[in-house]
């Protein structure tokens, strides 16, 4: 397969690029991401034969971080701790890394995937976390707590173009996916944009056209 080194890049507020560090040796991997958190970032892939994520630094210190071994990863920072997900063993699994890089796995229950390499995505939201993945051109979402545990969910989104089922986007609470329109006679695509709520405990899901 293609072995490859990861790689980071600092960048100036004014555009220009201003360091690169190299953060493995050369080895398998794929589907870096990427979350900025309280004195650097956290970056994980999949396909590691050692580590799969380090904690950098604001001074570019790199402290590697042993995860499960995740399949499509995605992760965010609530303000408090990262959650990182991905797909392990049939299930959406995620685990908890705070700013010293300690991991831990949360007592929780984790969703079955029916897909086998979703498309996930993780945005912190009111405290904790919007844990969005589409599934055979199906888009769910759960929430998940500060604590890492799935307290809402999982809620069907809606249904998707299945040309495009891992073509969505998250910002916060709002949710926008492809969808056809149903027409008979021409193939139509249209973005829909959906925005999930939570009232006394219970998600609340609102449709906006």
């Amino acid at each position: 397969g293609v072995r490859v080194r990861a790689m980071a890049v600092r960048v100036s507020s004014e555009g220009e690029k201003i360091g690169e560090i190299a953060l493995t040796d050369i080895g398998p991997m794929q589907s870096i991401a990427i979350a900025g958190g309280a004195d650097g970032a956290l970056i994980v892939w999949d396909l590691s034969p050692t580590f799969n994520g380090v904690l950098l630094s604001s001074t570019d210190t790199i402290t590697p971080i042993a995860l499960a071994s995740q399949r499509r990863p995605s992760l965010a920072w609530n303000g408090s701790e990262f959650l990182v997900a991905g797909v392990l063993d049939g299930t959406l699994h995620w685990q908890m890394v705070n700013a010293s890089g300690v991991v831990r796995t949360p007592l929780s229950r984790f969703p079955v995937i029916t897909a086998l390499y979703p498309a996930i995505d993780v945005e912190p939201w009111e405290g904790g976390f919007l844990l969005t993945w589409s599934a055979a051109a199906e888009l769910f979402t759960s929430f998940v707590s500060a604590d890492g545990v799935l307290e809402d969910g999982p809620a069907f989104v809606g249904a998707m173009a299945a040309d495009y089922s891992r073509n969505f986007g998250v910002a916060g609470n709002a949710i926008v996916y492809p969808r056809t329109t149903g027409d008979p006679v021409r193939d139509i695509t249209r973005v829909f944009v959906r925005t999930i709520e939570r009232e006394e405990d219970k998600p609340r899901r609102r449709a906006v056209r």
